[in-house]
């Protein structure tokens, strides 16, 4: 099947609590459908795992859009972070436009890496 004007996207949220860098607990919500959808359950899923209280907090996403919107709009307080797995994804393609030579742009790559 091809992904058309009727197709859905699975989305996948978890809550974590995390404890001197150890994950205690998590609860897993899911939506197939639109950001909107998965925004309600996440927030709810949020609020019964007392998010509220929850300091420091944050919110990991890959990048797109439509995650930082909700999460600006339900977390404002939260640091917002992009995945280590994307944020290396964005640093290659930052660096393939930024360098003419291949050599220049993995050695900007990796150094940037190693910032993360």
């Amino acid at each position: 099947m091809c992904a058309g004007r009727d197709s859905k996207e699975v989305k996948l949220g978890s809550v974590s609590r995390v404890v001197a860098g150890k994950q205690r607990d998590a609860s897993y919500v899911a939506h197939l459908g639109g950001p909107e959808g998965f925004g309600v359950k996440r927030s709810a899923e949020a609020h019964a795992r007392h998010w509220a209280v929850a300091a420091p907090a944050a919110v990991i996403g890959d990048g797109a859009a439509w995650i930082w919107h909700l999460a600006e709009s339900d977390f404002p307080d939260a640091a917002h972070i992009v995945d280590w797995y994307h944020a290396r994804q964005h640093l290659c393609a930052a660096g393939q436009q930024g360098f003419t030579q291949p050599d220049q742009a993995q050695t900007w790559i990796e150094t940037q890496t190693q910032a993360l």
